[in-house]
């Protein structure tokens, strides 16, 4: 005995013919060809990121998240550099310019008559007659 098939429904798709088929395949050197200018602009993002990447100094590297890709390790660079960690950005601290030079100082009389007996006679001593 031999079991026949059970008849397909009525709602059932036919199957795409075989010319369906060749109209959505894309020919072979053009995936290629597209695969290749994709591995080129990765390799070329990359090549960004990094040159961004070198601009961190050597002793906060290891505050750079592993496992990023490039577009998002320039975002977090981006966002990183504008907190003012790398210097520059909104938090930057303005340090004014320090002078180096020598103090100057104004001489000054000082009345003698309200100092004490000591101090009197230590002014006495430092004035050059």
């Amino acid at each position: 005995m031999t079991d026949t098939p059970a008849p397909a429904p009525d709602s059932a798709v036919p199957a795409p013919a075989a010319s369906d088929k060749a109209e959505h395949m894309i020919p072979k050197a053009r995936l290629d060809e597209e695969v290749g200018k994709r591995r080129a602009l990765e390799t070329e993002l990359s090549a960004v990121a990094d040159a961004f990447l070198s601009e961190v100094p050597e002793a906060l590297k290891p505050l750079i998240p592993d496992g990023l890709s490039p577009a998002d390790k320039i975002k977090w660079f981006q966002k990183a550099k504008g907190t003012g960690v790398f210097g520059g950005g909104a938090g930057t601290v303005n340090v004014p310019e320090t002078d180096t030079g020598k103090p100057k100082t104004t001489p000054r009389e000082i009345d003698l008559s309200t100092l004490p007996p000591a101090a009197k006679l230590a002014a006495g001593y430092a004035r050059k007659a």
